[in-house]
């Protein structure tokens, strides 16, 4: 295996510790304090929907010749004002370097419901990149940064992120390891080369990675899915044993590896709804697969293997993603079970601290007592990335063709 691929499967998989501060820095709802909802508040409540307005502009046309006819944006992808997303990118190379983005997840996600969904989108899908060429979704970041993935996933997905998180590949290990690994469900045999048979297991960093960079044939699909069991896993871990409360010291940690337009504050500030959200029916998963897709072979020397939409298919599974944030889903007992570890975790943690810069204070009985207090500092700064020159690019847009795809 190349060492290209083995970075970019590394690199998926290093994500899914950043997922977990995804879905916490866009959600807002409240702690719940039984392990059903209030009916009657239920009942009373009546959201206010409104369908954002489309987004009416004009994208650059391309600077090469695309081996062919570059579609139109894809359409009817309505979603109302409350359904949110981020953009999750996994480099193929550490910074300062612009590697291709060889993992791309789009993350939707609702307030009101407290309900998120993960589409997988995989990097080898041949797509338009505004204002560059017909090329494969990986290729937007090195020729134009952030904006420019945006822009490509707003053409060719129907949804402009509005947040983004960019992660590089060296923390695989790191990440595992500190949550004392993760367990996940091996359905083939992996003996050869992972020594990985059927059944539950709790691997360690090693063993997870070795999960998800096999691959058999040209069968990306299948280890795409693998890739998603543990980023899964990763999350799961992270809400049980109260090991979120554990979440500024991660962040502390692993900072240096992302690029965010997050601060740590949003990524903060609800951590008790992501015990919500470690209730397994609380987070859809979609993944762009073989009903979605078909393979082609570019024309010339290389005869590189890419991916052509199937654009009615990809539809239907964006709408899918859509409605999952839009239902929403009774507690469960686990949510209130992962609430009562978290709080034991945090309460036995709390050591109170003498403080002498306090006055003593006094009381009218003339007995004196000495003030404590508990400082908690976060002083993480997370880097932000800016759009790499010279995107968007003045060339006028091409004259309309035929559309090839299904």
């Amino acid at each position: 295996m190349g060492s290209k691929t083995i970075r970019s499967i590394y690199l998926i998989i290093a994500s899914a510790f950043i997922v977990m501060f995804v879905i916490l820095s866009g959600c807002q709802a409240g702690w719940p304090f039984s392990g059903q909802p209030d009916e009657t508040a239920l009942s009373s409540f009546t959201p206010t929907l409104t369908v954002r307005p489309a987004r009416t502009r004009t994208y650059p046309g391309p600077i090469e010749t695309p081996v062919t006819p570059i579609p139109d944006p894809l359409q009817g992808v309505g979603r109302q004002d409350e359904v949110e997303s981020i953009v999750l990118l996994g480099l193929d190379q550490d910074f300062p370097f612009s590697g291709r983005t060889d993992a791309v997840h789009l993350i939707l996600y609702n307030r009101r419901t407290a309900m998120a969904s993960i589409i997988s989108v995989p990097p080898d899908l041949f797509v338009y990149i505004p204002g560059y060429t017909m090329q494969r979704i990986n290729t937007a970041w090195p020729v134009g940064g952030i904006e420019l993935v945006k822009d490509t996933l707003e053409y060719n997905l129907g949804i402009y992120p509005d947040h983004y998180l960019v992660v590089q590949p060296s923390d695989f290990p790191r990440l595992v390891n500190a949550i004392s690994g993760i367990d996940v469900t091996v359905i083939d045999d992996l003996t050869d080369p992972c020594q990985l048979t059927p059944g539950s297991i709790h691997m360690n960093g090693d063993q997870a990675f070795c999960y998800a960079i096999h691959r058999r044939g040209e069968d990306d699909i299948d280890r795409n899915r693998r890739q998603l069991q543990v980023m899964r896993a990763y999350f799961l871990r992270l809400t049980m044993d109260g090991q979120i409360a554990r979440l500024p010291e991660l962040y502390d940690e692993f900072h240096d590896s992302v690029q965010t337009d997050l601060t740590l504050t949003d990524l903060t500030s609800d951590l008790p709804l992501s015990i919500m959200l470690a209730d397994p029916q609380r987070v859809g998963y979609y993944q762009i697969s073989w009903d979605e897709v078909t393979q082609w072979i570019m024309p010339g020397r290389a005869k590189t293997l890419v991916l052509l939409p199937n654009r009615s298919a990809l539809l239907a599974l964006i709408l899918a993603a859509i409605d999952n944030v839009m239902t929403p889903a009774p507690l469960s007992d686990l949510a209130v079970t992962l609430q009562a570890q978290l709080t034991n975790i945090v309460l036995s943690s709390f050591t109170p601290t003498p403080s002498s810069s306090l006055p003593i204070l006094t009381s009218t009985t003339g007995l004196t007592s000495t003030p404590y207090t508990a400082t908690i500092t976060l002083s993480v700064t997370p880097t932000t990335t800016g759009t790499l020159e010279p995107y968007p690019y003045p060339y006028p847009t091409p004259s309309p063709t035929q559309n090839p795809y299904p």
